[in-house]
């Protein structure tokens, strides 16, 4: 692989490893959330998560690599 392309496919999955934990610091503070009794409203407005993994914050559950990965299609 020339130099170009390396340079290329390292840019591309450092930003996605900045985006997956992005992703888990707003999942993290969503569940923080949830524990001091703000609402699903109020959560969503703060983090910009989907309903679903706000739901899977209100459960206290973790995120599983094949819902990081769907969230940042």
């Amino acid at each position: 692989m020339d130099a170009m392309l390396l340079n290329e496919e390292l840019s591309r999955v450092e930003a996605r490893c900045k985006a997956e934990g992005v992703l888990e610091s707003r999942f993290d503070i969503a569940q923080n959330l949830f524990k001091l009794g703000l609402s699903q409203a109020q959560i969503k407005e703060s983090t910009g998560l989907s309903g679903t993994l706000l739901e899977k914050a209100r459960r206290d559950e973790n995120l599983t690599e094949e819902e990081i990965a769907s969230a940042l299609a």
